[in-house]
């Protein structure tokens, strides 16, 4: 309590925050703040891998479109042809290192195709790291 100038006692009025709880909410403010900044960095990282596996598979799945198409035009073309003349053709065509139109550097990209005479059918394998995509061939 404290006087005022006419003699009288009043309630001191202790608005305001302490130097203590200040400075706790600022350490308080700056741990939350380290792991929100850890997890967004995580998160990009992450999305980026992500982004780049999209990539990957969309390319993989583009040079198989592309077999795809180029088998179809193959069996019109010759059609009493055995189908490993066409398995020749995929390793001419579609080597094991594919020019990234993106990035002008060599992605490899594994093709394996076996093929089966006796009776007729084309095994392909494309495969770019980790992802693969396989596709039967049959006369």
């Amino acid at each position: 309590m404290k006087k005022t100038g006419n003699g009288r006692l009043r309630i001191q009025d202790n608005r305001g925050f302490t130097m203590i709880e200040i400075i706790v909410t600022i350490v308080i403010a700056a741990i939350l703040g380290t792991i929100a900044i850890q997890f967004s960095g995580t998160s990009l990282s992450m999305s980026a891998r992500t982004v780049a596996r999209i990539k990957n598979s969309y390319t993989l799945n583009e040079v198989m479109e592309k077999i795809t198409r180029d088998y179809g035009l193959w069996l019109e073309a010759n059609p009493n042809e055995p189908i490993s003349a066409f398995e020749t053709q995929i390793q001419a065509d579609y080597s094991a290192h594919i020019k990234d139109a993106a990035t002008g550097t060599d992605s490899s990209y594994f093709v394996d195709a076996t093929g089966d005479t006796a009776i007729d059918l084309l095994h392909l394998t494309l495969t770019d790291g980790t992802q693969s995509i396989v596709a039967l061939f049959a006369k």
